[in-house]
């Protein structure tokens, strides 16, 4: 039950950061700087996941982040 919750919550965030992005590809000031601070919020966060779960040897695909990298993708 908890991997499934961290699951979730791991997609929600994904999920989130990539609507944040698509949202910031149509916006105008200042809506645009505020979008792009959020979504540097979600890449710190979505980055410590990752490296966290390679710290305690969890691979990040066990959270849905199969071939995700924020900086990347975000």
């Amino acid at each position: 039950m908890i991997d499934q919750y961290a699951y979730d919550v791991v997609f929600e965030l994904r999920k989130n950061a990539i609507d944040i992005r698509r949202q910031i590809e149509s916006s105008t000031e200042p809506d645009r700087t505020f979008l792009e601070g959020k979504l540097l919020a979600y890449n710190e966060v979505l980055s410590l996941i990752i490296t966290q779960a390679h710290s305690f040897g969890i691979d990040p695909a066990a959270f849905g982040l199969v071939d995700f990298d924020p900086d990347r993708d975000l």
